[in-house]
């Protein structure tokens, strides 16, 4: 089965959404800064000016709060912060009337997986930029043109943050995906739970396969979403895991010089399948991995 690539980006705006929820703030994503398009990943725009947000992640809002996010797999460079300090210069200067935005009134987010050190250090080095750790995994920097704060996803509290927190791989089945599929039996209708929960659990596929195969439980809630969603792909999966051992068996007695015939009596499987299995080995080589022969009598018999 071809794998999908994950859609971080649409489950980092979810996320962002939930974690802000219930504060007078309106999130446009993707937004064009001009007619071409050059998109900013998210806009957050303070309905209300003067009120501040609570979470942490959102305390050094303004009224125009551009937010850049980078996938786990990725990195944040010196690159995205001049583009991003580009992004809003132009939503600052793209207005009919002369400082119709202030630019104290707009703050750039950057939002990664791993602390970016090198960007960290060009940008001192540069300005002389400060930078001060406010909350957990969350740094403020100094001397910038624009209010400017990094956090760290694998290090903010996961108490406070507890969807954005975990929108990455490497999760713990317990102390993560359980917490997450507990709040989720609520929230199943929304959108922006659904969309976080897709992209967490595919990333972290492996945790609860890995589990399944160990026969360590996994919560109800959990187990039951999993099985929900993806009960095809891990049943589809488990067949092919069963194929391949049996794929081995007849490869080994194969080597011994058995029939068909006296293969399928001895492992008591199909007589049909085991002739085809046996066709496929003699077809490319009786050392030929258990992969091969399998993706082979896919294509010969299956697909064909």
């Amino acid at each position: 089965m071809a794998q999908v690539p994950l859609q971080w980006h649409p489950a980092f705006c979810s996320s962002l959404q939930i974690e802000l929820e219930g504060e007078p703030l309106e999130f446009v994503n993707e937004f064009n800064l001009t007619r071409k398009p050059l998109q900013i990943d998210v806009l957050v725009i303070k309905k209300i000016a003067a009120r501040t947000v609570q979470k942490s992640i959102g305390k050094l809002f303004r009224t125009h709060n551009i937010v850049e996010f980078k996938s786990p797999d990725d990195t944040l460079s010196i690159n995205d912060f001049y583009k991003v300090l580009g992004y809003a210069c132009i939503y600052q200067a793209n207005t009919k009337t002369v400082m119709k935005i202030r630019p104290d009134e707009i703050t750039m987010s950057f939002v990664c997986n791993q602390f970016p050190r090198k960007m960290v250090k060009w940008l001192k080095q540069m300005y002389g930029s400060q930078i001060e750790q406010k909350y957990p995994g969350i740094f403020y920097l100094s001397r910038l043109p624009f209010s400017t704060q990094i956090i760290v996803l694998k290090k903010i509290s996961k108490e406070e943050h507890k969807w954005l927190s975990r929108l990455r791989p490497g999760l713990n089945a317990k102390s993560d995906l359980n917490v997450l599929a507990e709040e989720y039996k609520d929230k199943y209708s929304n959108p922006l739970y659904a969309a976080c929960m897709d992209v967490i659990l595919r990333a972290n596929k492996n945790v609860y396969e890995r589990h399944s195969k160990e026969g360590t439980n996994m919560c109800q809630a959990l187990t039951e979403l999993v099985y929900e969603w993806y009960g095809d792909e891990i049943e589809e999966a488990r067949a092919e895991t069963r194929l391949l051992t049996v794929i081995e068996q007849i490869q080994r007695k194969v080597m011994k010089n058995k029939s068909s015939d006296q293969i399928a009596e001895e492992l008591e499987w199909d007589r049909g399948f085991v002739d085809q299995i046996c066709q496929v080995i003699r077809d490319l080589s009786v050392e030929a991995t258990n992969d091969s022969i399998l993706n082979k009598w896919k294509e010969q018999f299956v697909m064909g």
